[in-house]
């Protein structure tokens, strides 16, 4: 793990050659890293529990899009965002993994981070009338939602902020704080070329197959690995262990024949 980080500093070395480590991960808006946490090995985060993982801005790119996508709130949510807007972007863990299959990490990438900007626009227009009715009555409006009419969107913006305000769904923006315009990721492109592509983790909002939406978590591999990792720690110290019983026991000085 130690290596393939170092490999993601390496690349993002070469993006900000004039810049400290300090100074990129302010470029980037990286400001909280976790990685270790005791967890029990039938976990489903056993990775963090080895030491195998790590956790980026975990507040701000937290688990709203999971495996149970069909009853997730921020599933059906973004499905209406996208509507008014006249495009169909991520909506659920399925759409992420399916992408990653076939696109690169800056194409996976765009496609998260336009549902993401399309969520925070839809969250302003539900907390400005004025403004949702001048959006509904310009070109940029699609047809299709200028036709269900301005009550009909005021109704469903206000039905899906209230869903949004949840405890288990709050968003939280750069600012720390949960309001309207938070979404849900804020991660650089930059910083998920470099842990995925230079370094090689996997990335919970691509490579997790159907509970992708983990947008927060890279990891080093896939679990066998991982569990393969306590037996060879317990392997290399109990050799050690060994190595200096017999440094430390008396030497028996050879009999003369």
């Amino acid at each position: 793990m130690h290596d393939r980080l170092a490999n993601a500093t390496a690349f993002l070395k070469t993006k900000f050659p004039a810049k400290t480590d300090v100074k990129i991960a302010t470029a980037l808006c990286v400001h909280t890293v976790t990685s270790f946490r005791p967890t029990a090995p039938t976990f489903d985060q056993i990775y963090h529990g080895l030491g195998f993982a790590i956790d980026v801005n975990y507040a701000q790119n937290n688990w709203h899009i999971f495996k149970g996508d069909t009853t997730w709130t921020l599933y059906r949510v973004i499905g209406n965002a996208t509507e008014p807007f006249g495009t169909t972007e991520v909506r659920s863990a399925r759409n992420m993994a399916a992408n990653s299959k076939k696109e690169s990490t800056e194409d996976a990438h765009a496609d998260i981070a336009r549902s993401n900007d399309q969520l925070k626009c839809y969250r302003v227009l539900a907390n400005d009338r004025a403004a949702l009715e001048t959006y509904l009555g310009s070109a940029e409006c699609p047809e299709s939602a200028r036709k269900l009419g301005l009550a009909h969107w005021a109704k469903v913006l206000k039905d899906d902020e209230k869903k949004l305000s949840g405890p288990a769904q709050k968003m939280v923006g750069a600012n720390g704080k949960s309001d309207h315009e938070s979404g849900f990721m804020d991660l650089k492109v930059e910083t998920v070329r470099a842990l995925r592509d230079a370094g090689g983790l996997r990335w919970g909002g691509t490579d997790l197959d159907d509970a992708s939406g983990d947008l927060m978590h890279f990891d080093g591999g896939f679990m066998p690995t991982a569990m393969g990792l306590p037996s060879d720690v317990t392997t290399a110290r109990a050799q050690l262990s060994k190595e200096k019983a017999a440094a430390a026991s008396p030497k028996k000085e050879a009999v003369a024949e």
